[in-house]
């Protein structure tokens, strides 16, 4: 799996930083995703989730491995980044 492309649209600025869709493979998209701040200062990745009516929250699309998921952190976050040097 590859990450080939990473698109940011705005967050709110305050609660999520921006949010983020995904393009694997130039095949499959996953939607939903949101920069938070993280809680010591730095930024944290939320996958998206679907909540159900009896309140539950579930995740519809995460990673299976740390490995993964550090893999996605980084691509999104570089994106994000190199966003916020451009501005």
């Amino acid at each position: 799996m590859r990450i080939t492309d990473v698109r940011l649209l705005t967050g709110d600025g305050v609660k999520v930083l921006a949010r983020v869709s995904v393009i694997l493979d130039e095949m499959i998209a996953i939607h939903g995703l949101a920069i938070l701040p993280g809680h010591r200062g730095g930024l944290h990745l939320a996958f998206p989730r679907h909540k159900h009516s009896d309140g539950t929250q579930r995740d519809t699309a995460h990673p299976l491995n740390a490995e993964t998921r550090a893999y996605i952190e980084r691509m999104v976050f570089d994106a994000y980044r190199a966003g916020q040097d451009a501005k």
